[in-house]
């Protein structure tokens, strides 16, 4: 049986999710990222709908205490 995929967060930046997302992955976490931007074509489709990040269950509490750390650093 695979494991259940849950979302992580959102962000309205595409930059700052893509950012995120590679982040997470140096770390060991699976990230799937998902936004609705016509594959790339309209970008301003990415600020009203979100780019959306998804994981393991597994490994959920991992990657929220990561970025609770990331971000608290970057200040």
């Amino acid at each position: 049986m695979s494991e259940e995929i849950r979302k992580l967060t959102s962000y309205s930046d595409r930059m700052e999710g893509e950012m995120a997302a590679s982040f997470l992955k140096a770390c060991g976490i699976d990230v799937l990222v998902r936004s609705d931007d016509a594959g790339g074509i309209n970008n301003a489709m990415t600020a009203s709908n979100g780019i959306h990040l998804f994981v393991h269950e597994s490994q959920l509490e991992e990657a929220l205490e990561l970025l609770k750390t990331d971000m608290s650093e970057t200040k």
